[in-house]
C-alpha cells in the first residue's frame, strides 16, 4: 500500500491539473459544448459550458480524495478518467 504522503501528492497533482483544465476550458471552449458524439460522428448531447466542465472536475476531485483516504487503485483510475474526459471535451469542441 502507498504511503499517505505519496497519496496526498498524487491527489494534489490531480486537483491542480483538473482545476487548470477547468479554467482553460472556460476561456477557450464555446458557450455550449458537445459532451457526446453519435455513431454517425455528428454532435449528440450538448451542455452549457460551466456544467460540462464541472462534471469532470467533480469526478476527478471526488475520486482523488477517495484515493487519498483509501489508497485503492480503482479510485485513482476514476480520478484520472476525469482528466481524460477533459481531453475528450477539448477534442470534440475544437
Amino acid at each position: 500500500m502507498q504511503s499517505a504522503q505519496k497519496r496526498l501528492v498524487v491527489m494534489i497533482v490531480i486537483l491542480i491539473l483538473s482545476a487548470a483544465l477547468f479554467v482553460l476550458g472556460l476561456f477557450i471552449l464555446p458557450d455550449t459544448i458537445v459532451v457526446q458524439i453519435t455513431a454517425s460522428g455528428a454532435d449528440g448531447n450538448t451542455l452549457p459550458k460551466p456544467l460540462g466542465l464541472i462534471l469532470p472536475l467533480g469526478l476527478s476531485a471526488f475520486f482523488a480524495w477517495l484515493f487519498y483516504k483509501r489508497g485503492e487503485g480503482r479510485n485513482l483510475a476514476l480520478a484520472l478518467l476525469g482528466i481524460v474526459l477533459y481531453g475528450l471535451t477539448f477534442y470534440f469542441n475544437r
